[in-house]
């Protein structure tokens, strides 16, 4: 089958990169012409080039034609650019970054071009609505060029050959031509549209094409107010942590190593507060700043896949509140969270139960709760709720990463707090204290999920006879959340567990059992990596650190899965062939002794260096 050509006139801007989605929709094959004509900047050319390479064109041509030597416009001409106006505003009159005769000029090479290649069909993405004031944006506009191209060229007036000049686009919302390039897979990432960009290429936010197209993703309910703002702060942030470090280094230097963190702390005043240092509280404000791009790009993201796939109206209920529909967890009143504390952690399971993810009306109505304004009643239910969850066990970490995303986690756990987007300046430590341990908990759920069965048997099963679920998932939370509060983080965290566990409604027992999974969360890695395992005395002397076989279980577990959650190069087969050594070497020291219930066995010896900070 032979595909007809066509011309499309490719600016590089948002709805130029649509009409060639379009074209290629409609099985043409594309031949791409953009014009370089002397306007502010060329960035337009190279988001040009890469949306023709990206759509995948048959022939780009970039035309190069000056437009300056006439002038007459802000964007060919030394003319202030005009800014921050409104939508009224700009529609009202032909704005000063109207090019004279541009659409005319553009398409009249593309009618030369087309002509050429024996094409005729020409695309262009012009559009009155948005861009009103515009004279040859106009419908009656491109109908009369339409018919003086049949006049003008010899194609044209050949027996039966209609030129067309296609424009998809004239008619449609900017809401709606973005709609409709994400169904096509248009990347508008790669585009480009401002008409006053900065010196890096990053738009001014602020011109007719900026606050226009600005509108339209929020229109088409991509973005919102309050996530254009962060985009805005992440952005102004990193830009000036970017332009430091280069001055920094004095080059185009874009890691930031240990030595620049002080230099960043105290370029943005940051100073220690008692706990953590200003190199920590640094890396913590660039983590938070990454992590809520990464959160809205991930949303984003879904929220195109939503649009794209799910089409079916079909509803499956929960509850009386939530509902699973269009692929994510929905609230069929979401006002109604607010009123029923009860119900708030309800998603959170169901996200995990059904690995759904929870619509974006559900958690914004969750981070609109005033938690200090619940009664105590409604506390301590909130609080019991979330304990029962973790005792379930079924994929806890889904849960408590959509928690952490929302910040509700610090509802149940304030002092996570502190660790939450903290870094270690510890090159094996790849991830943040928060996110590591979420890990930690995702390493649990592997093994009671039979994921690791094959590759650790043994892990696997000891992992599977662990009865007490709610308290690994503790200690798996908590191992290292003294870290948030100076030095040597087992003892602080071990210190911490009571007042947590507590306020969670766990019994005696259980935190008491927490506290010492988190105090000697180190110990097991420290006996079996630096010590000689042979050694009967070194068998002995770690039985009386763990004294049962619960204990031992436990530990043997939380060790396995931590040292897998610290970072790639942490981990290795000798470091669990070691470990599992030594937990089948204590196994008959143990089964010597008298069992004893948790919690009625002798105190646990003095806290060492064993368990110390590494």
């Amino acid at each position: 089958m032979i595909m007809k050509k066509a011309v499309i006139l490719l600016s590089g801007g948002l709805d130029s990169a649509t009409c060639l989605a379009i074209a290629k929709q409609d099985a043409y094959e594309l031949h791409a012409l953009s014009f370089n004509y002397g306007q502010r900047h060329e960035f337009e050319i190279d988001a040009a080039k890469n949306v023709a390479s990206f759509i995948g064109v048959e022939n780009h041509i970039n035309l190069k034609i000056d437009l300056r030597a006439f002038g007459g416009s802000a964007l060919t001409d030394d003319i202030e650019v005009p800014k921050e106006r409104n939508t009224s505003q700009i529609s009202n009159e032909i704005p000063i970054t109207y090019v004279p005769a541009r659409n005319t000029i553009f398409l009249s090479f593309g009618l030369a071009f087309a002509e050429t290649i024996k094409s005729n069909d020409i695309f262009i993405g012009v559009n009155a609505l948005d861009y009103s004031g515009y004279p040859d944006c106009r419908p009656e506009y491109i109908e009369s060029f339409q018919k003086m191209a049949q006049l003008a060229t010899k194609s044209g007036t050949e027996k039966n050959n209609q030129i067309t000049i296609h424009t998809p686009l004239i008619q449609l919302t900017k809401a709606e031509i973005i709609k409709i390039g994400l169904e096509l897979g248009v990347d508008y990432g790669i585009t480009h549209s401002c008409y006053d960009p900065f010196s890096n290429g990053n738009p001014c936010g602020a011109c007719d094409a900026c606050q226009i197209r600005l509108k339209g993703f929020l229109d088409a309910g991509l973005l919102n107010k309050e996530e254009i703002e962060i985009v805005n702060e992440s952005l102004d942030f990193l830009l000036k942590i970017r332009n430091h470090l280069h001055l920094n280094k004095a080059s185009d230097f874009d890691v930031i190593d240990y030595g620049f963190q002080s230099s960043a702390a105290d370029f943005l005043r940051i100073k220690d507060d008692g706990f953590l240092t200003k190199e920590n509280l640094f890396m913590k404000i660039f983590y938070r700043t990454t992590n809520k791009i990464s959160q809205l790009t991930d949303k984003i993201i879904q929220r195109t896949v939503e649009k794209k796939i799910f089409t079916s109206r079909r509803i499956q209920n929960l509850d009386d509140f939530y509902i699973i529909h269009r692929g994510k967890i929905r609230a069929i009143n979401p006002g109604s969270i607010l009123d029923h504390p009860k119900n708030i952690l309800k998603p959170f399971e169901y996200c995990a139960n059904h690995s759904i993810e929870i619509s974006d009306e559900v958690v914004n109505e969750v981070k609109k709760i005033k938690f200090h304004k619940f009664s105590i009643e409604n506390k301590k239910a909130l609080y019991s709720s979330f304990y029962d969850f973790l005792k379930k066990g079924k994929n806890v970490y889904v849960a408590l990463k959509t928690l952490n995303n929302s910040e509700l986690i610090n509802f149940f756990i304030p002092e996570f707090e502190k660790i939450k987007d903290l870094a270690v300046a510890d090159p094996s430590h790849i991830y943040t204290v928060d996110v590591h341990s979420l890990f930690v908990v995702n390493e649990f759920d592997k093994l009671l999920s039979g994921f690791y069965k094959e590759e650790f048997p043994l892990e696997t099963k000891v992992a599977n006879g662990l009865k007490r679920r709610e308290v690994f998932y503790l200690a798996s939370l908590l191992h290292d959340i003294g870290k948030g509060f100076g030095s040597n983080h087992a003892k602080k965290g071990a210190e911490m567990c009571k007042k947590i566990c507590s306020r969670l409604t766990a019994d005696k027992e259980s935190y008491e059992f927490v506290e010492f999974l988190v105090r000697e969360h180190l110990t097991m890695s420290s006996y079996s990596q630096k010590r000689d395992l042979d050694d009967p005395e070194l068998i002995s002397e770690f039985r009386e650190r763990v004294r049962t076989m619960e204990r031992l279980s436990y530990l043997f577990i939380l060790t396995f899965c931590d040292l897998r959650s610290v970072g790639t190069d942490v981990w290795s087969p000798w470091k669990g062939s070691l470990l599992s050594t030594l937990y089948k070497k204590t196994i008959p020291l143990i089964s010597k002794t008298k069992k004893g219930r948790l919690g009625k066995s002798k105190p646990c010896l003095l806290y060492t260096s064993a368990a110390a900070d590494e």
